[in-house]
């Protein structure tokens, strides 16, 4: 006769934000820019998907880094970007399957403007925030929603000009695996 439990032999499962679990996602991010550069002096729609690895050095603390590759139009030009986003967030449980995971980093972006007479090449850096809410609906599967804003800290065209500051916010949904 076994002396134990029955899940005593088990291997323990790994919950979101367990040490040393390793979370890839894809990030949609739907929302508005306000970018200063002439010609998008407006506010202007936003599209971009973001691929992102994190891994949790402690309970609950995660280090990550997200890739973004977006698109942007506006009244008479388009944009088009990459940008890497090295980040930090920490999981509040709420609920069993229920959980808040806020994420800030800092966003490295080099960004395209077009236009019907000329093209404009940006690099900027910006801080960047995702404070979705999470659920667990399946055994090591996310699902997030929550508001993202990215705010430049600094912006130079290609030449070195400095290019004026812009800010968006948005709306952002995530699908995601540990292990």
């Amino acid at each position: 006769m076994d002396a134990l439990p029955p899940r005593a032999n088990a291997s323990p499962t790994r919950e979101l934000g367990d040490r040393g679990s390793f979370v890839f996602a894809w990030e949609v991010d739907v929302g508005a820019a306000h970018d200063p550069s002439a010609p998008l002096d407006k506010v202007s729609g936003t599209a971009i998907l973001s691929p992102s690895l994190e891994v949790f050095i402690v309970r609950r603390l995660s280090l990550g880094v997200a890739m973004g590759f977006g698109w942007q139009s506006g009244p008479g030009a388009q944009a088009s970007q990459i940008s890497v986003t090295p980040r930090a967030g920490f999981v509040f449980p709420i609920a069993r399957d229920l959980l808040f995971w806020p994420r800030a980093g800092v966003e490295l972006e080099s960004r395209s403007v077009s236009t019907p007479n000329a093209e404009t090449r940006i690099l900027s850096d910006a801080l960047s925030f995702y404070a979705p809410l999470s659920l667990v609906p399946l055994e090591h599967i996310e699902v997030g929603f929550g508001p993202t804003f990215v705010a430049e800290l600094s912006a130079r065209e290609t030449g070195g000009k400095s290019a004026p500051l812009g800010t968006s916010f948005g709306l952002a949904v995530d699908l995601g695996g540990w292990l």
